[in-house]
């Protein structure tokens, strides 16, 4: 199976270059989102002189600063540090699907709107 690459565009952001993902298909996909929000907010960046990435990148580069910034200390208890560990795991499990889009189902059970979701 061929791996998939993204194609980048270089463009100016806030008086600095900075490449964003292009897609390579229609439809949704919030792996692209969240990797051009981090980008251009300076949280990940990529070469503009490279013309494209492949996805096994794309996740390395989101997975990164989510070990980074969820170091877990000694001045928390077990369950803290399980708790943290399980979402942890769950959001870098959930990377993947991410390529593809999201089904969410909404719940409307009142007049009021949203009670609930499951994806």
């Amino acid at each position: 199976m061929a791996e998939t690459y993204f194609q980048l565009k270089p463009i100016t952001f806030l008086n600095r270059r900075v490449s964003i993902l292009l897609q390579n298909e229609n439809g949704p996909c919030p792996l692209l989102a969240i990797c051009n929000v981090l980008l251009l907010r300076n949280a990940i960046s990529i070469h503009e002189d490279i013309p494209s990435v492949s996805l096994e990148t794309l996740l390395r580069l989101v997975a990164n600063p989510l070990l980074e910034n969820n170091q877990l200390g000694s001045d928390r208890s077990s369950f803290e540090v399980a708790n943290s560990q399980q979402a942890l795991n769950d959001a870098i499990g959930m990377l993947p699907r991410l390529q593809h889009g999201l089904d969410v189902n909404v719940q409307f059970c009142s007049p009021s709107g949203v009670t609930g979701f499951e994806f």
